[in-house]
């Protein structure tokens, strides 16, 4: 007796005598082996998708949600712009060290990939720039800080109005050895810290 329920062609009966015919027809060697994958290629070959709706979905757009998506995307285009002719500073590769880490059980997830692009940028934008690499991340009741290390051959190219030149000591000897950058998040600006 035929399922009335199923649509015409779908039924139980309908499919099982397909596969057994095809069996029948083509005599395989493991027939009960080749059971299931017949099935298969007979539920496939007689399977009609159904049209989906084509009138147009109306999108509400949220303006603020617009404008985060448009900072999103313009800070991720300038952060894989690849560098020009001069290739810039050595850069430490941090998904090589990230992979590393997380054999460790400790990471930043998907953030390495975008830290490794806001990395490149950084060293890109800081003229002077020896060598750069990520030195950690801190996390904070209020926010949390990336930092990045990085080495000069001489002079800070920034202003270093706000150290205290009488105490500090000079560039590239002992504790200012190297330079710092900190930020809250891989899109926004790295700020270089002061010397101390």
């Amino acid at each position: 007796e035929a399922d009335a329920s199923a649509p015409p062609g779908r039924s139980l009966q309908s499919h099982l005598t397909q596969v057994l015919s095809l069996i029948v027809q083509e005599r395989p060697a493991e027939a009960f082996t080749a059971l299931e994958a017949v099935s298969k290629y007979v539920k496939q070959s007689s399977f009609q998708a159904e049209t989906g709706p084509d009138l147009p979905q109306l999108i509400v757009e949220n303006p603020r949600l617009a404008k985060l998506m448009q900072t999103y995307l313009s800070n991720m285009t300038t952060m894989i712009t690849p560098p020009g002719p001069a290739q810039g500073p050595e850069l430490s590769d941090f998904t090589v060290e990230a992979r590393m880490l997380s054999w460790a059980g400790v990471g930043l997830g998907v953030q390495t990939q975008v830290l490794t692009a806001s990395l490149r940028r950084l060293a890109l934008q800081t003229v002077g720039l020896k060598r750069l690499r990520f030195w950690g991340k801190i996390l904070g009741t209020e926010a949390d800080y990336y930092i990045a290390e990085g080495q000069f051959p001489g002079e800070a190219p920034w202003d270093t109005s706000t150290s205290y030149p009488d105490l500090a000591e000079p560039r590239g000897v002992g504790i200012n050895m190297c330079s710092y950058w900190v930020c809250n998040t891989p899109f926004d600006t790295w700020v270089p810290l002061p010397d101390v």
